[in-house]
């Protein structure tokens, strides 16, 4: 299937869900790689997205992110992005310090931010959501890291709660702006957010733990971890729990105006 077709096809019904952990990194067709290392590997990311880019990336042990194989880190005058560490861990790179990251952590970058992840002998997994959308004309790398780029760290990092639902359906924002948003939503077994649509806002779904359904536009698909749901405005969509606790993470652009009552 070509570009256009997909294309074509996600304008028909509205959404798209695809499996991102499964795709082969090189020329997936409908997808374009990103121009990065990444641990030798170019890095799929899907263009269904209007307003936001999401990608998933597995560094290998001992990988690390980078523009170019000699580059120590980069920096976006215009994107900012999320990074949602789901499994693994090793160090990421903040400007002049270190931080530790893992399965559960959340790190956010605002522009003009140096950065780079260094995935441990283990490797590391992890997505990234980008605000505008991913343009590769706005990386810039860095062979040192200039004095301004250490004098203050703009960015933070969070940890994903560890406590098991106390409710069948619970969301935690991590972030949010005028401009968009990022939560984690955990279903209990057996648990769902009915049918509803945003008029105006676009999400995107990544699953990280357990199984569900979602239902977009009458559809309905069994999504599991490394799953990506694209849900534009206007969408009629559901999702269910499976027989166990499922948890997503969900960007939304711009912030959802009204949530479903959980």
């Amino acid at each position: 299937m070509t570009m256009n077709a997909i294309l074509t096809n996600t304008m028909k019904t509205n959404a798209q869900i695809l499996n991102l952990k499964h795709l082969h990194p090189h020329g997936v067709e409908g997808f374009h790689s990103l121009p990065c290392v990444y641990g030798g590997k170019a890095v799929p990311e899907t263009p269904a997205l209007r307003g936001m880019a999401l990608c998933h990336v597995t560094l290998p042990p001992n990988g690390e992110t980078r523009l170019t194989p000699e580059e120590k880190g980069h920096y976006h005058r215009q994107m900012t992005e999320l990074y949602c560490f789901t499994a693994g861990s090793g160090r990421m790179r903040l400007n002049g310090a270190w931080r530790a990251v893992q399965g559960g952590t959340v790190v956010l970058v605002p522009p003009m931010v140096m950065h780079t992840v260094a995935a441990n002998g283990k490797g590391v997994e992890f997505i990234v959501v980008t605000v505008p959308a991913y343009r590769h004309e706005d990386s810039f790398d860095l062979f040192d890291c200039p004095p301004e780029f250490s004098r203050n760290d703009p960015a933070w990092a969070k940890e994903l709660p560890i406590t098991e639902p106390t409710r069948p359906r619970e969301i935690t924002e991590l972030f949010s702006t005028n401009e968009w948003e990022l939560a984690v939503v955990r279903l209990a077994p057996g648990a769902a957010i009915p049918s509803h649509r945003h008029e105006a806002e676009e999400e995107a779904y990544f699953i990280i733990e357990g199984s569900a359904t979602v239902t977009l536009a009458g559809r309905t698909t069994r999504v599991e971890p490394g799953a990506f749901v694209s849900i534009p405005p206007g969408t009629e969509h559901s999702i269910a729990a499976g027989p166990r606790c499922a948890r997503y993470y969900v960007a939304a652009n711009p912030p959802v105006a009204v949530r479903v009552e959980v």
